[in-house]
């Protein structure tokens, strides 16, 4: 973390994750099983983790770039354009499956339910993608990929990670400079017994009420 940074530039990010092209519907009630009910979409359009955090990332430093994998179909060149358009540049490999899809379906408390369709598309190094890149970024978030690809992220100024990969930060055997999750997903939960060094800090978001941090050293507050 030790690189300095010109005064004045801009601040250089990266986000390393998935895909998924992602239909939203507004109901009433998420259904019951074997119940049909009529959902009207609301958004249609590129989502997942990695596609999510890129834009925020963006929104964030201005621009960032996405390494991902893609399939060859409309939902890949549809999903390069509208994220291009966001201020993401992304870098894809092209995968010989369809590009990950998925439905969610949000209740009238807004609560989102979500399947995915298809298996996850996600970067390997052994795909032709800039990976040098990553070693002179000052942020690189780390979404989806194989341990390999998030010990080069580990280039960057700073690295954090989703609490859904913490599997992968624990298999990579780096320490990462912050992870960050959903408190109420059993999927996202922290268990600093699987790592060898713990994070800087810990994020666990609780929707709005805010959330919690809590730092290596042992401060915590929300």
């Amino acid at each position: 973390m030790g690189r300095a940074r010109d005064a004045g530039s801009a601040i250089r990010t990266a986000v390393v994750g998935h895909v998924e092209w992602t239909s939203i519907a507004r109901v009433a009630r998420v259904p019951e099983r074997g119940e049909v009910v009529h959902a009207d979409v609301v958004w249609e359009g590129p989502a997942g983790g990695g596609a999510v955090a890129a834009v925020q990332m963006a929104a964030l430093a201005g621009r960032t770039t996405f390494f991902t994998a893609l399939g060859d179909d409309a939902a890949a060149r549809r999903t390069e354009d509208i994220l291009g358009r966001l201020g993401v540049r992304v870098v894809a490999a092209t995968r010989t499956e369809a590009t990950r899809g998925a439905v969610s379906l949000v209740d009238d408390t807004g609560e989102r339910t979500t399947t995915t369709l298809g298996p996850r598309l996600q970067p390997s190094l052994d795909d032709a993608l800039p990976w040098s890149d990553l070693a002179h970024c000052d942020v690189v978030h780390f979404v989806a990929g194989a341990p390999e690809v998030l010990k080069q992220a580990r280039q960057a100024r700073v690295l954090t990670a989703t609490l859904r990969e913490l599997a992968t930060v624990a298999a990579s055997g780096i320490r990462v400079d912050a992870l960050a999750g959903s408190a109420a997903d059993p999927a996202e939960r922290y268990d600093p017994a699987l790592l060898d060094t713990a994070p800087g800090l810990v994020v666990r978001t609780e929707g709005r009420q805010g959330g919690t941090y809590l730092e290596a050293g042992g401060a915590a507050g929300r």
